[in-house]
């Protein structure tokens, strides 16, 4: 008869998260969760079918954590852009787990996330577009405020709040001006090759 294990699936996916948020996803051996947990690393086959199965469950509770952060959202004008910033300053304040949710092979895929959802259509609204044009606002942003984030996070002192907030204004305003316009993109021309 298999012993009965002495700690829980979330137990160890909370500690989990806890050696990501502090050291980095690299960290997240089972033997750095079996000392963490005070124990040997086969507690975690015995609860998880293999670690692959637990960094599943532990990126979710992190997507859970981000989630939370971005939570209240809607409740700003404009929703879209306070999720930016709020995008922004979780990279600053929790990089390690910035780093694990989005820049990863499976990162937090934006259209699921039911607030950038709720933020879509406020944006709709606010600013008389369609859902398309909502989408393709978001197509341009998204790269953009990631970009942002991951620099901001490798180096805090780059911008100022009050810069990120300018920056994400002119570059929302410039994707509307174009898109209103009418106007398609110039594409570079590809530089020819000797």
């Amino acid at each position: 008869m298999p012993r009965t294990p002495l700690h829980t699936r979330e137990e160890m996916v909370k500690i989990s998260l806890q050696i990501v948020r502090r050291q980095g996803a690299d960290a997240l051996t089972a033997r750095n969760i079996g000392k963490a947990m005070g124990c040997s690393s086969s507690p975690i086959f015995t609860l998880f079918e293999n670690m692959d199965d637990l960094l599943r469950s532990v990126r979710k509770a992190a997507r859970a954590m981000f989630v939370d952060y971005v939570r209240d959202v809607t409740d700003y004008s404009p929703a879209f852009k306070e999720y930016g910033l709020r995008l922004i300053r979780f990279a600053v304040r929790e990089r390690n787990l910035f780093d694990f949710i989005f820049l990863n092979d499976d990162g937090l895929n934006r259209y699921s996330d039911p607030i950038v959802t709720e933020c879509l259509e406020l944006m709709a609204k606010e600013q008389d577009l369609s859902s398309e044009q909502a989408g393709l606002v978001l197509e341009h942003m998204w790269p953009y405020a990631c970009g942002v984030a991951v620099l901001s996070s490798r180096n805090p002192d780059m911008f100022t709040e009050e810069a990120v907030n300018g920056m994400l204004s002119f570059q929302f305003a410039a994707i509307l001006t174009l898109m209103r316009s009418g106007k398609t993109p110039v594409n570079p021309i590809p530089s020819v090759t000797r």
